[in-house]
């Protein structure tokens, strides 16, 4: 019976606990790409869809929705070259995803 089913996050949120993320959902290789490609940013106003501005990484949109996920407190981020950490602090000008836009741009990764 999985209807008390819960996952780590909605666990750690019941007990105020927050979740450190040491990396983006899909952020590495090939695999990275794959996962990124499941992101559905259809419905969503611009001001909150991907890509946020048309010089970004794939990979910041990848950051949008890592740090939109409900209960993660912090995303750690690495910044490989000077354009990473450009395209990070443009980033920060977008507010988060809220849980209704983030399960909205994630539920075809779920499938």
């Amino acid at each position: 019976d999985n209807s008390s089913f819960q996952t780590l996050a909605q666990t750690a949120q019941d007990f105020n606990i927050g979740i450190f993320s040491s990396r983006s959902l899909g952020s590495s290789g090939r695999k990275g790409r794959t996962q990124a490609q499941c992101l559905d940013w259809k419905g969503l106003p611009p001001s909150v869809g991907a890509p946020l501005l048309p010089d970004l990484y794939l990979q910041t949109d990848i950051l949008h929705v890592t740090r939109s996920s409900p209960g993660l407190l912090c995303a750690l981020v690495g910044h490989k070259t000077p354009a990473n950490v450009e395209s990070n602090l443009k980033l920060a000008s977008f507010p988060p995803l809220t849980r209704h836009e983030f399960e909205s741009v994630v539920k075809k990764c779920a499938d």
